[in-house]
């Protein structure tokens, strides 16, 4: 899904009537759990967009599936030893 996507739904503006797509920004608060909101440039109003919230949950659980990565932990002299190599 694509943010211009996510925009056009609340196109025209409820409040101003605004129908530039270029006076609308599409932002997350991220401190509420990812809620994701368009905002109109010209009133100030702010719209809850569900269909946008679906689509991060989606990415979320894809994220959380994944298999964790292998990390490689090296040892001090181990890395010593790369450094004298490298030179």
């Amino acid at each position: 899904m694509k943010i211009q996507e996510i925009i056009q739904e609340f196109i025209p503006c409820e409040v101003c009537g605004n129908s530039d797509i270029s006076n609308f920004y599409f932002h997350v608060f991220t401190h509420w759990g990812s809620e994701p909101f368009v905002k109109c440039c010209e009133c100030e109003e702010e719209y809850y967009s569900r269909s946008a919230k679906e689509a991060l949950s989606k990415i979320e659980k894809k994220r959380s599936a994944k298999k964790p990565r292998v990390r490689v932990t090296l040892h001090p002299e181990e890395d010593c030893e790369i450094m004298e190599y490298a030179r």
